[in-house]
């Protein structure tokens, strides 16, 4: 919690801190922007939670009401409640934070397991979705052992060195390097997280199919977690609709390798550059 209050003291915008309740836990969420922009639900990366988002913040909030939410169960301040990835709970969750958040709709934008909750709601509940943001999915494709591997080292063995090796790993050796501090709370979080041995499921053509017309998948070029050339054939086969951006000299974190390029990405799609 130390770590994240320090995390937060780099958010470059004014920011206010809610508790909301559901059945599956207390969800935290940070708010930041004017409320009457219209509404941007974020959802961060495994492991993470919505302190992730500091490199886009600003960008963010000069056209959209932000809803930064920590996923229950990962190392955010919302409850310790891991649910399971093939059943509708996470799904069931992010509606019931929508509802306490009085959002009848919103534009959705989810980052590695943060993507993958966000293809499984907006299959599910896509009158809750006005336009969709998937960054690096680990649910398009099957996940290279190696990565795996490396991620599990990093769990079990979640030493400063260790947990950097694998950031190093999974980002483009040609990216923006996070600051120092942004560094050390990831080995923070790393030490204190519980390990996760729960797959994450390949998502289907069919499901890829349901994704709204308003859908933009971005990808960082040089992310390891699978063969982005065979995720990027199989989003156009199957989901046509999609939008896909390939983002050069970015790996799996791309808001944060490249986050002046993801922010023009993004705002192109929204019609806002």
């Amino acid at each position: 919690m130390d770590s994240y209050s320090l995390m937060l003291e780099h958010w470059e915008v004014p920011f206010q801190e809610r508790d909301l309740e559901t059945s599956f836990g207390t969800t935290h969420v940070i708010e930041s922007g004017d409320k009457q922009n219209p509404p941007l639900v974020l959802l961060h990366g495994g492991g993470g939670n919505s302190t992730m988002w500091f490199p886009n913040i600003a960008a963010l909030t000069q056209h959209f009401k932000i809803y930064a939410v920590d996923i229950v169960g990962e190392m955010g301040k919302s409850d310790d409640t891991r649910l399971s990835y093939t059943t509708d709970d996470y799904p069931n969750w992010l509606g019931e934070v929508f509802h306490e958040l009085s959002l009848s709709r919103s534009h959705l934008l989810g980052t590695s397991l943060g993507a993958t909750l966000s293809i499984q709601f907006a299959i599910r509940t896509p009158e809750f979705i006005d336009q969709l943001v998937l960054v690096a999915p680990p649910s398009l494709e099957k996940m290279n052992t190696g990565f795996i591997l490396r991620g599990l080292l990093s769990a079990l063995f979640p030493t400063s060195s260790i947990t950097k090796s694998f950031y190093r790993y999974i980002t483009s050796p040609n990216s923006v390097q996070p600051p120092a501090w942004a560094l050390e709370d990831q080995v923070v979080r790393s030490k204190a997280q519980r390990l996760n041995l729960n797959a994450i499921p390949v998502v289907t053509e069919e499901d890829l199919s349901k994704l709204p017309e308003s859908t933009l998948l971005i990808l960082g070029k040089d992310d390891r977690i699978y063969s982005i050339d065979a995720a990027v054939n199989k989003v156009k086969k199957a989901a046509p609709q999609v939008t896909i951006a390939v983002i050069e000299n970015a790996g799996h974190v791309v808001t944060v390798e490249q986050p002046e390029i993801f922010a023009k990405t993004f705002f192109e799609f929204m019609n806002l550059a």
